[in-house]
C-alpha cells in the first residue's frame, strides 16, 4: 500500500467533496443543455479537461496567470476544491482555515444550480414534447 497520510480531518475532506460534486452535477447539466448534440457535448468535455486543471491553479499559481484565464478559472468549481483539498491533505488545515474557498464553492454551487433550473424551464417552454408526455 501507498500509506499516504491526510493530515487533516477525513470529515471535512468527506464534507467539501460533497459540495463539489453537488456543483459539479448541476454545470454538467446546464453545459450539456447548450448543445443539441450529446456527441458535440461530450467531445467538449472531453477534450477541455486537461486544459481545465491547468487553469485551476493546481500546477500553476493562480497569481501568475493572466487576468482573463484567472477569471474563468474562478467560475470551475475544481479551483475552490483544489485549494481546500491542498489545505486538508497537505497541510493539516481545516475548513475554517479556508473559509474564502469554501465561500467561493457554495457560491458557484448556488449559481449553477440557479442557471441549470433557468435553462431547464427554458428548455422546457421551447420543446413542445416536453409538454405533450
Amino acid at each position: 500500500m501507498l500509506e499516504l497520510q491526510i493530515l487533516g480531518s477525513g470529515w471535512e475532506l468527506a464534507f467539501i467533496t460533497v459540495i463539489f460534486l453537488l456543483s459539479l452535477i448541476p454545470m454538467g447539466i446546464f453545459t450539456g443543455l447548450l448543445f443539441k448534440s450529446q456527441l458535440l457535448a461530450t467531445q467538449l468535455m472531453v477534450f477541455s479537461t486537461y486544459p481545465i486543471f491547468l487553469i485551476t491553479g493546481y500546477s500553476w499559481p493562480l497569481s501568475e496567470m493572466p487576468p482573463f484565464i484567472k477569471a474563468v478559472s474562478y467560475m470551475l468549481p475544481i479551483t475552490p476544491f483544489l485549494g481546500l483539498y491542498q489545505g486538508i491533505v497537505q497541510q493539516g488545515a481545516t475548513i475554517t482555515d479556508r473559509l474564502p474557498d469554501l465561500y467561493h464553492l457554495l457560491g458557484l454551487w448556488c449559481f449553477y444550480t440557479a442557471i441549470c433550473l433557468w435553462k431547464m424551464r427554458s428548455v422546457e417552454k421551447h420543446n413542445p414534447v416536453a409538454h405533450a408526455v
